[in-house]
């Protein structure tokens, strides 16, 4: 079998994805198509894990997924040929639609010479991404019972305590194509697109067609689309945590229009559904992440609690809440029962050993760590124009200038971007004063794929700045 039936496996479960939104997100098609993407990876992935656990083969897994997608398609086609677009809607293009089309081709045909001359220098991504990725979907692609050896006790291949999401979304699509490491920068390849068009529609739907290409642009920093290239997982993270936040600030934003105004059909109010579905989804986004990586759990922590402070404050409802542990609640137990299955990496237990805490009484170490952090983060993005952090801060500063400028009624600032980058940071500086390993190898190494993974709802939460609430949304990115 060929690249081209392992393109259009995935595609068809993203078809199955977007048609089954086609109610819940009708008016948003670019976060729609973003959020197929990460439901059609994470479902996938999951279902496969789920049937090697079961003993069953493969090739009934196939069969199943094909049944799936055709009952889906079958339960949602009439609901879309009942679907009419408003005339409202329609418009011709003008010289500033025309001018951001321009600007958007630019960037992503930037990015896609980088991005292609990363991965024909490293066909196989980076040492890690093959150790720790690639090796472990062959074990999953295995339809012999001898896939279990990859992650027992005793086992020669890195952290196997490391989350299946990955791995089981490539030893999916090899299946089909045969291939492990065409299959990685297939994964590779939707994923960065995922984030692009993540990004691209939650702040179009805020701050506008204008603000949303450039948080395209500065989305594809060199070096971000070169992590992408490089098949690490830290991207795919940083998706599933883009979407997580993205849909529950979209639900919380729905629900103060609604609440301000009481208006219903066209509008913001229609274009931010306040439904349980999307917090719903958020849940299991969120889930998704601490399935990709160990990092995950932070995002899944981050919603839980921020939501669960609102609440306390009376500024959330139960539903809300409720609705995001049942999006959450499976995915946790299906992380829970995979760390019980596998044995803890020499990170976790040198993190844990008894007296790490002594590590923070070396005050040049604690010093090492805050300014290298600091230090990597200025420098990343590989740019020449300004370092990235420095335009997040004045993409921050034009979104709020231009909903000011506008004078209309705005929203307040995704505060739980916010929350989430600060427990991430923080988390991750615990980490490194009380890893076991060199501090500054540990550092040099992960650092870099660590930003890349903050990135995207870095980006977001810079340009989300506020809905032009009294007028229509401007742009056709």
């Amino acid at each position: 079998m060929t690249m081209g039936f392992g393109a259009l496996a995935a595609a068809a479960s993203f078809v199955a994805a977007w048609v089954a939104l086609s109610q819940t997100l009708q008016d948003a098609p670019l976060l729609r198509a973003a959020v197929a993407a990460g439901l059609s990876l994470g479902v996938t992935s999951i279902a496969w894990f789920l049937f090697r656990i079961a003993g069953l083969p493969l090739r009934a897994y196939v069969i199943v997924e094909l049944l799936v997608v055709a009952a889906v398609l079958m339960r949602h086609w009439r609901g879309i040929n009942r679907t009419r677009i408003d005339p409202r809607d329609r418009r011709r293009w003008t010289t500033v639609d025309i001018a951001l089309a321009v600007y958007i081709a630019a960037a992503i045909a930037a990015a896609s010479l980088v991005f292609a001359r990363t991965m024909m220098a490293h066909p196989h991504g980076s040492s890690d991404a093959w150790a720790m990725w690639t090796l472990k979907a062959a074990f999953l692609a295995d339809p012999s019972a001898a896939w279990r050896d990859g992650f027992a006790a005793g086992t020669e291949l890195p952290h196997v305590d490391y989350p299946l999401l990955l791995p089981g979304a490539i030893a999916r699509v090899a299946w089909f194509t045969a291939d492990l490491a065409r299959s990685a920068r297939l994964i590779a390849i939707a994923t960065l697109a995922g984030i692009a068009l993540a990004v691209a529609g939650a702040v179009r739907q805020r701050s506008g067609g204008m603000m949303a290409s450039a948080a395209v642009a500065l989305l594809l920093a060199p070096e971000f689309v070169t992590q992408a290239a490089m098949l690490n997982a830290d991207l795919l993270v940083g998706f599933y945590a883009l979407l997580a936040v993205a849909l529950l600030q979209w639900s919380g934003d729905a629900a103060r229009v609604s609440e301000r105004d009481g208006s219903v059909g066209r509008g913001p109010s229609a274009v931010l559904p306040a439904t349980s579905k999307t917090t719903i989804l958020a849940g299991f986004f969120a889930g998704c992440a601490a399935w990709t990586k160990n990092e995950g759990l932070i995002v899944a922590g981050a919603v839980v609690v921020y939501l669960a402070w609102r609440w306390l404050r009376g500024r959330e409802r139960t539903a809300t809440l409720t609705d995001l542990l049942i999006g959450l609640w499976p995915m946790l137990v299906l992380v829970i029962a995979f760390k019980l299955w596998t044995p803890a990496n020499d990170l976790v237990d040198g993190v844990l050993a008894p007296g790490a805490w002594r590590r923070w009484l070396d005050t040049f170490r604690v010093a090492f760590v805050w300014r290298e952090m600091w230090r990597g983060l200025w420098m990343w993005g590989e740019w020449w124009i300004a370092p990235p952090v420095l335009l997040l801060v004045l993409a921050s500063a034009v979104s709020r200038v231009a909903v000011t400028f506008e004078a209309r009624a705005r929203l307040p600032r995704p505060a739980l971007g916010l929350v989430l980058l600060a427990l991430q940071l923080t988390a991750f500086f615990v980490v490194y004063v009380m890893t076991p390993h060199s501090v500054a190898w540990h550092v040099g190494t992960s650092w870099p794929r660590l930003i890349a993974q903050m990135w995207p709802v870095m980006v977001w939460t810079a340009c989300a700045a506020s809905f032009p609430r009294s007028a229509p949304i401007s742009g056709r990115i």
